[in-house]
């Protein structure tokens, strides 16, 4: 006999090999279809880069949610063949200019994309209605694309708005953020003529009867009008929205019904995860009793913050060159690169070799001639006191200072997401003001190195067993394709950039970035929030800033659950003694809410299953799932009334409800994964189901009554599970070399609790035996 978990895991991949094949099959395949995903995002790249634009700063996020991928597509290219594309679910142009090269060509193509049963979204200034050399497009070709969607221009544009008022207000849609007025945003007279449109939004000039309509949702797609989206003030740097988006985007591409993958719960709880990027390993800390010994910011970290909470794993990535020798490394610094990345809850990670602050600076041919004149200003690099972090950020509050006016969420947005700055367009002979490309120059840039060698140079100092497995984006966070490339080349995951902030400095959920950007056909993911640099004016003061991120924490998880808990920073919060208050607030404040703690690496491959994922719906509330990667959770918004059939479902594991959505567990270990659901009921379930843990749950395998499964994780184990009421249930616990039986009841309403110790990552497993009915005949 083998132990319980080698029978688990034969158990477990038979049955689900069986119960997959069998709903697999349970479907005529004639009812088959893809459910498409992908808006083709249509953004003008002469007016702004996509990660500065519209699409991508505000839209994407809202469209992520609703489970939903946008394909940034510029249109300087033409216009996109979409022929073959089963999983494109339309598109949505919002475009800054108000010309475009062909505007009828994008007629026709918008108009057959709308013919072919797909939806199109107009979001401000409508570029068709003219073309590049000033020539305009005439109003009845212009109406006949808009009667596709309802819509009709007659001509009138109001610049002057002092004598206009709203005629019709829909609040669900409108004023989500920010009210209108009291002067209305100047407006072309737009009417909704299709019998099957809902008109949000209506102005009219008072006295009149005649009323524009502004803000349209209708079965080919939605019309938002220029000026009505959000609120901007006058450098570009604070949005908010008028318009809801979700609520828009959700009616404008029929995205209500849609089963939406989703990054921010696992097995019925929050996830929690946190990264730390190795900036300030080598700085010494002002923190008492270590400054007296100048003792390193890392060696603080480990002690206060690391040791302290073995229940929060944590992904730790040096820089490479503050450990290596041959560069800036020393034998203390290596010490304790040892000892932190030996932790059981340590994951380990890579920040780069030699710390890029311009990604982009290094994707443009001959580096070494360009960075040549640069090289005079990486003098004492190699410091070892706080010198070394403020120089570095006063590096990038150079960078920051140049693309301020185009970003949207402060006057100094966050180093590790702010665009680049295009160097090339600098003088040959840099300046003592100019900021250096990356933080350390010992050699001539090599992406291998940055990539192989720092992991490399990792995973020589770390105990059997482990394995660099993330790679966190350093500087402005903006990698290029090849860069990224290299990483998904070496078996790495991949984060960072995105910085994330819902806060009272930022009231505003368009500072939520989505969860990852499109770069050619790689995709770099984002960190779920920002780090401590753009809580302390980057690094610069305000060192207690980060205990802010608990309001971001609040405020993405209702009244809507947009982002997991992420708690990312840097080795220098090791150097001051507020930031490492701050610190510990955050963590104590997460130790107290209902979480999954996971790696980081996890998260990423979370937010990599996001984008692969493929939903092909079998029934009218079946869907199989495929092609996952990591990502475990379905969600189905508006969905009170229905539950999980699970007796028609496989790789189901678990189900529970948030705010009017219904989360459901798949299990991991599936490849494919079918859920069906089903009206809700009041009987209690045929067999018994997970409804939240804090450890991830995998390998399940059920038969009447009795249940057999996999859990690994950090911290207290705790799990609930809903059975019948009342009925008794003898658990088997083995692992770590011990294995323990306990016996619980389901409460009154069918629900009992796991306690399953304090894990450190390693797997247990579980089997569940049902001995009582529970008083039912």
């Amino acid at each position: 006999m083998g132990s319980i978990l080698e029978n688990l895991s034969r158990i477990a991949l038979i049955g689900l090999a069986a119960a997959c094949l069998s709903a697999a099959t349970s479907a005529p395949r004639a009812q088959e279809t893809v459910v498409p995903r992908t808006v083709i995002g249509l953004y003008d790249g002469a007016q702004d880069r996509w990660s500065n634009s519209f699409l991508h700063q505000m839209a994407e996020m809202p469209l992520n949610h609703l489970g939903l991928v946008l394909e940034p597509w510029d249109l300087r290219q033409g216009l996109p063949d979409l022929s073959g594309r089963a999983d494109v679910r339309g598109a949505v142009l919002a475009s800054e200019a108000d010309h475009m090269p062909d505007p009828i060509r994008f007629l026709d193509w918008a108009g057959a994309l709308i013919d072919s049963g797909r939806r199109v979204a107009l979001i401000g200034v409508a570029p068709f209605m003219r073309a590049a050399d000033g020539k305009y497009v005439p109003r009845e070709t212009v109406n006949r694309f808009l009667g596709k969607l309802g819509l009709r221009h007659g001509g009138e544009y109001v610049g002057l708005t002092y004598d206009s008022e709203v005629a019709r207000k829909d609040s669900r849609m409108v004023e989500y953020e920010r009210i209108l007025g009291p002067t209305l945003p100047s407006y072309e007279h737009i009417r909704s003529v299709g019998a099957a449109n809902r008109v949000h939004l209506s102005v009219r000039r008072k006295g009149e009867t005649r009323s524009a309509d502004l803000v349209v949702t209708g079965p080919k797609g939605g019309f938002v009008a220029s000026g009505y989206t959000h609120y901007a003030n006058e450098q570009g740097t604070f949005r908010q929205w008028h318009l809801n988006p979700f609520a828009f985007f959700a009616a404008a591409f029929d995205a209500g019904a849609v089963p939406k993958p989703d990054v921010t719960t696992l097995n019925g709880r929050r996830i929690y995860f946190s990264h730390i990027d190795g900036d300030g390993w080598r700085n010494v800390s002002e923190v008492q009793p270590y400054r007296r010994e100048r003792r390193l910011s890392a060696e603080v970290v480990l002690r206060e913050i690391l040791e302290a909470y073995p229940d929060l794993p944590v992904t730790v990535a040096p820089i490479g060159a503050d450990l290596d020798p041959a560069w800036c490394g020393g034998e203390e610094a290596v010490k304790l690169a040892r000892e932190i990345l030996a932790l059981p809850h340590v994951e380990a990670g890579s920040h780069t070799y030699s710390h890029p602050l311009d990604w982009e600076f290094f994707a443009r041919p001959e580096i070494a001639e360009r960075e040549a004149p640069y090289l005079p200003l990486y003098r004492a690099q190699c410091g070892t006191d706080a010198r070394y972090a403020r120089t570095a950020a006063g590096r990038m509050t150079e960078i920051a200072d140049r693309v301020s006016s185009r970003m949207f969420g402060g006057p100094k947005p966050d180093p590790e997401a702010s665009d680049a700055v295009d160097l090339g367009s600098m003088s040959d002979a840099a300046t003592m003001d100019d900021p250096t490309p990356r933080s350390y120059a010992i050699r001539p840039f090599d992406l291998a190195r940055e990539v192989g060698g720092s992991v490399a140079l990792v995973e020589r100092l770390l105990p059997a067993g482990k394995k660099v497995a993330l790679y966190q984006w350093s500087g402005n966070a903006m990698p290029y394709r090849d860069a990224i490339a290299a990483t998904r080349a070496a078996g790495l995951r991949n984060i960072n950039g995105g910085d994330s902030r819902f806060d009272r400095e930022f009231p505003t959920v368009s500072r939520v970035a989505p969860v990852g950007r499109r770069v050619g056909d790689a995709w770099q993911i984002y960190a779920p929030n920002s780090n401590e640099n753009t809580y302390t004016n980057l690094w610069g003061s305000r060192f207690f800033g980060f205990r802010y991120l608990i309001g971001t924490l609040e405020n993405t998880e209702q009244p809507l659950r947009l982002r997991p808990i992420n708690v990312y920073y840097h080795m220098y919060s090791g150097e001051k003694i507020a930031a490492l208050a701050a610190l510990k607030e955050v963590l104590d404040y997460v130790r107290e809410q209902r979480v999954a703690p996971i790696r980081a690496s996890r998260y990423a491959a979370i937010a990599d299953g996001f984008f692969s994922t493929r939903i092909v719906k079998t029934g009218e509330r079946a869907w199989r799932f495929d092609n996952r990667d990591g990502l475990s959770t379905i969600r189905f918004d508006d969905s009170d009334r229905l539950e999980v059939d699970f007796d028609a479902s496989a790789g189901a594991i678990g189900q529970t409800r948030n705010r009017g959505s219904l989360y459901v567990a798949l299990d991991p270990a599936a490849k494919v994964a079918t859920v069906a659901l089903r009206p809700r009921r009041d009987t209690p379930p045929g067999q018994a189901y997970l409804i939240d843990s804090s450890w991830p749950v995998e390998k399940l395998a059920a038969d009447k009554g009795r249940l057999a499964f996999r859990a690994e994780g950090f911290g207290k184990g705790e799990m609930r599970w809903q059975a019948a009421p009342r009925t008794v249930w003898q658990v088997r616990i083995e692992g770590s070399g011990r294995a323990r039986d306990v016996t619980v009841q389901a409460d009154a309403e069918g629900v009992f609790s796991l306690d399953l110790g304090f894990g450190d990552g390693s797997p247990l497993a579980l089997r569940m035996t049902q001995t009582d009915t529970g008083g039912r005949s």
